[in-house]
């Protein structure tokens, strides 16, 4: 026993990293275990904030119930997790939602198409139809007069009716472009001869997709259609016929000259002035017919 005594005395005076034992009986800690306490402490911190195991019949059953209530949850992350990864693989924005279709995106996918579909076209925004009574949202002008209007997600179907009597009034072949979800209200509201393509969005592109042709126009208003034309235009069509105008004259007056003239010659012309602009001035720069007289 004194020789025990002893050791530790020597270990003490030794100045060892060991426990020391004084005369009091305290006992002080070693660094050593003041580490593996920390460790400890860390440690029991961690498993109580760690959803703990249903083990069966340790724990009381309202233990068990609410360890299965936490189980459920996770298991509702989880799905929620891999609901909100595949809508981001289609293409959905944040949260999981995807960003409606908007007029711009849909205005770009289909000038794109026009123009890889014909190459020599000469695309207009915003032409103003009936004394800018009404616009075309995008125009090609080709071998045909074609005028489209574009509804996207957010737009209003309310104006359609009278659109299509605008539309019809100018344009030799009409096309509808809509967000998908406009497509079946769209069919029951425009005429039959008039063609629909659908703006779909895949991974933030919008590619757009012909669903059904459009059909020769037989019914176009004459007067509409050469209104689409300015003073200078008109005065070249009557001159390319044969008939005198000057280039003052008064534009009804030359209108009026105009209607006398075949349909197809009409159309001829206003596609041939049209395509003689390049599409460089679009409604927003340039009012068609600068000298157009009030209703």
């Amino acid at each position: 026993m004194f020789a025990g005594l002893n050791r530790a005395s020597g270990y003490a005076d030794a100045g060892s990293d060991r426990s020391e034992i004084n005369h009091g009986g305290d006992a002080h800690e070693s660094q050593g275990a003041q580490r593996r306490k920390c460790l400890n402490l860390g440690f029991a911190l961690k498993m109580r904030s760690a959803p703990k195991a249903i083990t069966a019949g340790a724990d009381s059953p309202e233990k068990q119930s609410s360890s299965k209530d936490h189980s459920a949850d996770l298991l509702t992350v989880g799905r929620v997790s891999a609901q909100t990864a595949a809508m981001a693989d289609r293409g959905g924005m944040d949260a999981g939602i995807a960003a409606p279709v908007r007029d711009p995106q849909i205005r770009r996918a289909l000038i794109a198409y026009l123009k890889e579909k014909e190459p020599d076209a000469v695309i207009f925004e915003e032409l103003p139809l009936l004394r800018g009574a009404g616009r075309a949202d995008v125009v090609s002008v080709n071998g045909s007069l074609d005028g489209f209007e574009i509804k996207s997600e957010r737009d209003s179907l309310a104006r359609l009716v009278t659109q299509t009597r605008n539309y019809g009034s100018a344009f030799e072949y009409t096309t509808v472009v809509v967000a998908p979800k406009h497509l079946k209200s769209v069919r029951a509201k425009i005429p039959r001869g008039w063609g629909i393509m659908t703006a779909e969005s895949n991974a933030g592109r919008v590619s757009i997709v012909p669903k059904r042709p459009a059909w020769r126009n037989h019914d176009i208003d004459r007067q509409a259609l050469i209104r689409l034309m300015w003073r200078r235009e008109c005065v070249w069509a009557l001159r390319n016929h044969g008939v005198k105008a000057g280039r003052n004259a008064l534009v009804i007056d030359l209108w009026a000259k105009l209607m006398k003239l075949p349909t197809k010659t009409i159309c001829r012309e206003v596609r041939n002035a049209l395509k003689a602009r390049r599409g460089s001035e679009s409604a927003g720069q340039r009012k068609p017919c600068g000298d157009l007289l009030p209703s």
